[in-house]
C-alpha cells in the first residue's frame, strides 16, 4: 500500500526536524580549529565562503561549527542508507550503485615538542608526589579524632576573626586604577605587589606600615617598569620570599599586559628578567604554576599558554575557546588547569595529557575569575552574571550558585590553606568573606570608592588587600590588631 503525498510530506517534514535537533546537538560537541586563520582555512576547505558581510569571527566560527556538525550527521545518515541498500542488494542479488563516503572531520591536535614533552613529564611526577600528600593529610585528619578536634576548633577561632575584620591600612597605588594585586607566600606576607594601568608594577613592605612616622616613600620598595601597556594582572612564584624558595636576585613575580607580553621579575630589580612574548593579542591573567618551573596566561587572541619560566620559551599554545580567553587557575596539586573564557565557557584541562577533561557551561556571562580549594575537587567560577558557581570536579557539574554579588565579580580565592572560606571581590566596590561549609556570608570588606579589581589572602588567613579602580589599595585585619 503506497503512502498518500500528505503523508509523505510529513514523515519528511519529521525527519527534517529529527535531522536539525540531532546537528544542533551536535554543535556543541564537534571539534573544530579555533584560531581564526585555521577556522578561515577549514571554510575554504570545505567549500564554503571564509566570511560573510558583518560576520565576527566568534559568529565565523559558530558557523564552521554547524556546517562540519550537519555534513557529519548527512554522513551517517548516508551511511546508515549505505548499510540498508547493502542489505536490500544482498538479499534480492540485484547490483545497486555504491554509496560515495567522504571523510569530513579530521582529527584535531596540538603536536608536544621535546620541551613540552618533558614539562608534562616533570608536572606529573610533582602533581603525583602532592596528590599522595594531599589525600595522606586527609585521611589523617578523618582518622585521628585529636587532629579532627584541632581542626574544628581552628575553623570556629578563624571566623570568629573573620568575624571582625576591618580597614588597617590604605595606599593611593598609582596615578592610574589598579588592576591586581597579591600577597608573597611566605608566613608573614610581608610582601604586597600592586600593578595598574600606567603600565608599572609595585612592591610594597607590610612592616613599614607599623612605624609611627611612615611616609609613602618608605612603604615602597621598588617600582617595575617595562610594559609599554595596562598591566592586567600579576602573580607571585609559590615560594616568593619563603626561606626554601627562589632567591631575591632570581624570578619571583609574573605580570601580564595589553601590551600582548608578559614578564618575569626578581625583587632585587626594576627591569625584568625576561619577556614572554607569543600571544597576538592582550592578556588577561597570568599564574604560576605550583611546582615553581612554568607559568600560564590567557589572552583575548582566544588561546592560553604554558611558558617555561628558565629559557622564557612558550611549551603549549592551547586552543579550544571561541572567545576571548580570560580566567586561569592551577590545580594545587600541579596536574590539572581550567580556564574560562567570555563566552561563559570554561574548561578543565589535564596538563599531563593535554586533554580537556570537562567542560562547563552553566554561566550566561564571561567567566573572569577561577579558583581552586585546596580540598582538589571544588572549583569555584566568578562571572559577569554577578554569579560564583561552585563545580564538583568528582561528580563533573554545578554543586552550587552562589548570587554573591550586584555587579561583575572580577576576583574569586579560597583560603589558601584551609579552604574554609572564599572570597569574592566585585564592582559593586565590595569585598565578601563566604563560608565553604554553608556557603553562608562572613563579612563584607566595604571602604573603596570604585570597583574592586583585585583581592588576596595572606598565608595565615587572617588579613586581606583589596585594589580598586580608586588608585588604591586597602589592607584588612582583625580590629584588635589597631
Amino acid at each position: 500500500m503506497e503512502l498518500s503525498s500528505k503523508s509523505q510530506e510529513a514523515q519528511l517534514r519529521h525527519a527534517q526536524v529529527l535531522q536539525e535537533l540531532e546537528v544542533k546537538r551536535r554543535v556543541h560537541t564537534v571539534r573544530v580549529p579555533t584560531l581564526e586563520k585555521d577556522v578561515k582555512a577549514k571554510l575554504r576547505e570545505l567549500g564554503e565562503p571564509i566570511t560573510l558581510f558583518g560576520e565576527k569571527p566568534e559568529d565565523r566560527l559558530k558557523r564552521l561549527k554547524m556546517i562540519v556538525a550537519r555534513k557529519e550527521v548527512e554522513q551517517e545518515e548516508s551511511g546508515a542508507v549505505s548499510s540498508m541498500v547493502a542489505g536490500a542488494s544482498s538479499a534480492t542479488g540485484a547490483h545497486l550503485p555504491e554509496v560515495e563516503h567522504v571523510q569530513i572531520q579530521k582529527k584535531f591536535y596540538t603536536p608536544a615538542g621535546e620541551g613540552l614533552k618533558k614539562a608534562r613529564v616533570e608536572i606529573a611526577t610533582f602533581s603525583f608526589d602532592q596528590a599522595r600528600k594531599r589525600l595522606k593529610t586527609a585521611r589523617d585528619e578523618r582518622e585521628d579524632l585529636e587532629l579532627f578536634r584541632k581542626r574544628q576548633e581552628g575553623t570556629v577561632g578563624l571566623y570568629n576573626t573573620l568575624s571582625s575584620l576591618l580597614m588597617n591600612a590604605s595606599q593611593i597605588g598609582d596615578s592610574r586604577p589598579l588592576t591586581a594585586c597579591a600577597f608573597s607566600k611566605d608566613d608573614a606576607s610581608r610582601i604586597i605587589a600592586t600593578c595598574s594601568w600606567s603600565g608599572h608594577a609595585r612592591l610594597w613592605d607590610r612592616a613599614r606600615f607599623e612605624a609611627e612616622d611612615c611616609k609613602d616613600d618608605d612603604m615602597l620598595i621598588r617600582s617595575l617598569r617595562g610594559h609599554t601597556g595596562r598591566v592586567q594582572h600579576l602573580d607571585f612564584h609559590p615560594q616568593a620570599c619563603c626561606p626554601t624558595g627562589p632567591s631575591e636576585d632570581s624570578a619571583n613575580l609574573a605580570t601580564a599586559s595589553v601590551d600582548s607580553s608578559a614578564m618575569i621579575w626578581s625583587l632585587k630589580s626594576s627591569k625584568p628578567l625576561r619577556t614572554l612574548e607569543g600571544h597576538k593579542s592582550r592578556l588577561c591573567r597570568v599564574k604560576w604554576h605550583p611546582q615553581g618551573r612554568h607559568v600560564g596566561t590567557t589572552s583575548f587572541d582566544t588561546t592560553w599558554r604554558l611558558w617555561d619560566v628558565e629559557t622564557g620559551a612558550e611549551l603549549l599554545l592551547q586552543e579550544g575557546h571561541a572567545r576571548q580567553t580570560y580566567g586561569l587557575a592551577f590545580h594545587p596539586d600541579g596536574s590539572l588547569v581550567a580556564s574560562g573564557d567570555l563566552g561563559s565557557v570554561g574548561h578543565v584541562w589535564d596538563l599531563r595529557s593535554g586533554k580537556s577533561i570537562f567542560m562547563m557551561q552553566k554561566h550566561v556571562k564571561g567567566i573572569l575569575s577561577m579558583d581552586w580549594s585546596p580540598n582538589g575537587w571544588t572549583l569555584a567560577t566568578a562571572s559577569d552574571d554577578h554569579t560564583v558557581l561552585i563545580w564538583d570536579l568528582r561528580k563533573q557539574k554545578c554543586s552550587y550558585t552562589l548570587p554573591a554579588h550586584s555587579a561583575i565579580i572580577s576576583v574569586v580565592k579560597f583560603a589558601p590553606r584551609s579552604g574554609e572560606y572564599m572570597l569574592t571581590g566585585s564592582y559593586d566596590k565590595t569585598c565578601k568573606l563566604w563560608n565553604t561549609r554553608d556557603w553562608n556570608q562572613l563579612a563584607e570588606l566595604a571602604g573603596h570608592e570604585g570597583h574592586i579589581m583585585g583581592a588576596d589572602i595572606s598565608a595565615d588567613e587572617k588579613h586581606f588587600v583589596t585594589a580598586s579602580y580608586d588608585r588604591t589599595w586597602k589592607q584588612w585585619a582583625h580590629e584588635d590588631e589597631f
